[in-house]
């Protein structure tokens, strides 16, 4: 094809499908079939115009996961073909003072995907080679796009001192990024402490991996760290600044806070919290394109996955105002892979504009429903296809068939007005239960009245 789609980003809250030009990557630049993309909350600095000028058009997304088909000039290492990712740092240049001095998260001439260069939200993408993260066979696109981003930020935060394995670690926040990273603490070896509002997560936070729980609405979480032996790193992964302000006494004796969730309100500290006990602050962005191998190639060995809402391409405006709404659990990912639940000897088109199949179904393709929890439902809140599913690992997958759901397309190409398709099973490690893994479950699961349909939507 000589042209793509993408959505373009200007002004304020003006997200539009635009029509481009295909063009050959720059020299020390790779082109890239899209398959993927996570949907972040920093995407709001391109979405809402919180850019140096925002009436240049920007392809928001960071969390890009995509097939190399051509490469510039100069490119030895990557070949088309090759399956790669694009995370929020789209390369270094290798030539100013931080690179030469082997930073290349602080790279002065950096692009950011997504906010000063195009991104995610594309059929097509473009990036710097420099940047480029190879995705390991095993881990699926819809998985590794969070990973890019907000799971790399999880483990190099935990990695920001010298803690030794079974020292007590800290996790604020039960979010896109907490989530995360109460995953890769507990792997890491470290004694976990969630700390969240609500007595009702915890649940949901020790299948996670955490060993200890506190309630920041209940009690003061720095004090309740400190009962426990004070944490050696604290992660703070919530956007305010007030909440994270008491989590400093809650550090053993040279411990950090660190970091990463970025707040609209300032985080003040006692002179004395940080003196008394050789305490430290610190920020922490994200890491280079290696670091974000190593970080892939740790979730794979050890199950750590994103628990992710699917959303088609061609919805990719609902899909960043359902993360703008908080309801996300708890990370959204667009796919360009998702089609409708055709018969695998049917290849009619489908006509259905909502389902962004622009050259076709796929044969047998599913339309799947992601959960990672282990325990009751997730509450993605749609009843046009993307709702979380439980878990049926535990089910009996032999004789059971998939079959052509009640929205397949029908042989004469029409829809038949509902989205349910068919179904995979599959089963979780011995050892992880629930947690980690992917269940895509039974269409006609989710219908009411089935014995394992749950009304509540919890």
């Amino acid at each position: 094809m000589s042209t793509y789609q993408a959505f373009e980003a200007t002004g304020v809250h003006n997200l539009k499908l635009v029509e481009r030009d295909l063009v050959d990557p720059a020299p020390g630049h790779v082109r890239l079939r899209a398959e993927a993309c996570g949907v972040c909350h920093t995407d709001v600095l391109a979405v809402e115009g919180l850019r140096s000028d925002p009436s240049q058009p920007v392809v928001p997304g960071h969390e890009v996961v995509g097939v190399i088909d051509a490469v510039g000039v100069g490119i030895t290492v990557w070949r088309p073909g090759d399956r790669v990712g694009v995370g929020f740092l789209n390369g270094q240049c290798w030539e100013c003072e931080p690179c030469r001095r082997g930073d290349f998260v602080n790279c002065r001439n950096q692009q950011q995907t997504g906010t000063t260069t195009d991104g995610g939200y594309a059929e097509v993408v473009y990036a710097r080679a420099s940047g480029l993260v190879r995705i390991p066979e095993g881990l699926s696109a819809i998985h590794a796009a969070p990973l890019l981003c907000a799971g790399l930020t999880g483990f190099v935060a935990l990695q920001q001192g010298p803690t030794r394995a079974g020292s007590l670690v800290a996790v604020q926040g039960i979010g896109g990024l907490g989530h995360l990273a109460l995953q890769y603490a507990h792997r890491l070896g470290y004694r976990v402490a969630a700390v969240a509002r609500g007595k009702e997560k915890e649940v949901f936070a020790r299948q996670l991996g955490a060993h200890e729980y506190v309630d920041s609405s209940a009690t003061d979480p720095g004090a309740a760290l400190s009962d426990l032996g004070g944490a050696s790193v604290i992660v703070a992964t919530s956007s305010s600044g007030a909440s994270m302000n008491p989590l400093v006494r809650g550090l053993a004796p040279g411990g950090r806070l660190v970091v990463v969730g970025a707040a609209p309100d300032p985080l003040t500290v006692s002179t004395p919290d940080l003196i008394f006990g050789t305490h430290s602050i610190v920020g922490s962005l994200t890491g280079s394109s290696i670091e974000n191998e190593d970080n892939l190639a740790f979730s794979l060995a050890h199950d750590i996955r994103p628990s992710v809402e699917i959303m088609p391409f061609a919805r990719a405006l609902e899909a960043y105002e359902h993360m703008l709404s908080g309801a996300a659990r708890f990370r959204v990912v667009h796919s360009h892979r998702w089609g409708c639940s055709c018969r695998p000897r049917r290849r009619r088109r489908c006509r259905r504009p909502d389902h962004g199949c622009r050259s076709g179904c796929p044969s047998g393709s599913a339309r799947p429903r992601v959960r990672v929890s282990g325990s009751g439902w997730g509450a993605a809140g749609s009843r046009r296809g993307h709702l979380m599913a439980r878990y049926e690992g535990t089910g009996n997958a032999r004789g059971s068939t998939p079959r052509r759901g009640p929205g397949a397309c029908s042989s004469s190409g029409r829809s038949t007005g509902r989205e349910d398709g068919p179904y995979l099973r599959r089963r979780p490690p011995a050892h992880m239960g629930a947690v980690g893994t992917v269940g895509l479950a039974p269409a006609h699961h989710l219908r009411s009245g089935h014995p394992r349909s749950d009304p509540r939507g919890q």
